[in-house]
């Protein structure tokens, strides 16, 4: 009996909605456990192991069935790769997104209450909401939204940390968050500054201790 030419294709994509379904449940406990994983990582148990396993058999399976198409057709496993990019795109890991938090805070130099406003603002920064905003505007425009709202985020921090901190260790703080967007984030020398400096202007006076904006130098 002769095998259909486009079974290979059939199975792969058969394996492609495994993937598919293992993200899905994989951005889900990511989701509805955030608070812990940006806290502790990845732990173990955290993500359920059927989950772990379906994604290394949908994975699997793909590589199979693409070695399998290449004999019927050398063209049929581009077509499985092209299925397995369009899914890549259109459905981003939630689990990568904590890794990059997770990095940041990893690179953010300080105490231990820096680290976690840097890892905020970072969250806040890659939200998926402000990336799609990002990414309807030309290069230069990208650039100059990025910065003002890393300012727009470094106030509302401020804000918040007037209930808490006196002028000094706001001003380490805010000094803090600047030297990570400098080095890691979305920054262009003076322009950043002017942003900030124009940020008095545009936000409440009692923003700032004495409406005075925070030196972040």
């Amino acid at each position: 009996m002769d095998i259909p030419k486009n079974l290979p294709w059939i199975i792969g994509t058969c394996f492609l909605c495994s993937i598919i379904v293992s993200k899905l449940a994989t951005n889900y406990c990511v989701n509805s456990r955030l608070s812990d994983f940006l806290a502790k990582g990845m732990q173990p148990g955290m993500i359920p192991k059927w989950v772990s396993l379906l994604y290394m058999v949908g994975h699997l399976g793909m590589v199979i069935c693409g070695i399998w198409s290449f004999e019927i057709a050398w063209w049929l496993p581009f077509l499985l790769l092209v299925a397995y990019l369009l899914q890549m795109l259109t459905l981003p890991s939630a689990l990568s997104d904590v890794l990059k938090h997770r990095a940041a805070q990893d690179l953010a130099q300080g105490s231990e209450l820096h680290r976690n406003l840097i890892t905020a603002a970072m969250s806040q920064i890659e939200a998926t909401r402000v990336q799609d905003l990002r990414a309807k505007l030309s290069a230069e425009d990208q650039m100059r939204f990025m910065m003002a709202y890393e300012c727009f985020v470094m106030w509302a921090i401020n804000l918040g940390l007037q209930k808490v901190l006196n002028a000094e260790g706001i001003q380490a703080a805010l000094r803090a968050l600047y030297h990570h967007f400098e080095k890691h984030g979305w920054y262009r020398a003076d322009a950043f500054e002017k942003i900030w400096a124009e940020t008095e202007k545009e936000m409440p006076e009692y923003a700032f201790p004495m409406g005075v904006v925070p030196a972040v130098r």
